[in-house]
């Protein structure tokens, strides 16, 4: 995108790096004050793709993801602070790319729409420091381990983790929840997805 704001587009991309590049310019700031997380953006913007530019993405993300177990639900979100994250996105970034748009997907649809998982995402990137009464939901030895390295890259994964898994999802999906519960879900809404998909294209 150039600096003076022109956008450039060969015509067979209008139906797929058009509208992507489009929802990065309205997905900005105005949306998240203190920036939106990589994932997230780049997993919305996919969205607005075309069905088989999307079913092409997913089909190659979830082909590694199913039979990859160390590729985590709790790694992607907290990306900012995650090795694993870096290193996915550094050295297999088609892969990242599909992981970002399915796990975007499957947030907007089990939150029934595209606002709370906005919300969602503010609420992640404002989060400061965890509260006495958000404390009480957090496991003991874990507050030791951030307590004695408050600023480290891995006690700051942690805290996210903790603060997302024990806080922030319960609240928005009403109930006691786990990564290991939602990395479940998130593996068969993918499936799902592929044939809603499939549907769409035939």
């Amino acid at each position: 995108m150039p600096s003076r704001g022109i956008l450039l587009f060969k015509p067979d991309s209008v139906n797929d790096t058009l509208p992507h590049e489009l929802c990065h310019v309205l997905t900005g700031k105005e949306v998240c004050p203190k920036g939106i997380p990589s994932w997230a953006g780049e997993g919305y913007a996919i969205s607005f793709e075309s069905p088989a530019k999307r079913l092409w993405r997913l089909n190659f993300a979830i082909k590694e993801h199913h039979a990859n177990k160390d590729i985590l639900f709790s790694e992607i979100l907290t990306g900012e602070f995650s090795k694993k994250n870096d290193q996915l996105k550094k050295d297999q970034p088609l892969i990242w790319y599909g992981l970002s748009y399915s796990l975007v997907g499957f947030f907007v649809e089990k939150f029934g729409s595209d606002e709370k998982f906005i919300k969602l995402v503010n609420d992640i990137r404002n989060f400061e420091e965890f509260s006495e009464k958000d404390k009480k939901l957090i496991p003991t030895d874990k507050l030791k381990i951030i307590e004695k390295e408050p600023y480290s890259k891995k006690s700051r994964q942690l805290i996210q983790e903790l603060y997302i898994e024990k806080v922030l999802l319960p609240r928005y999906l009403n109930k006691t929840t786990s990564f290991s519960d939602i990395e479940k879900e998130w593996r068969q809404w993918e499936i799902e997805e592929v044939k809603k998909l499939k549907r769409k294209i035939n």
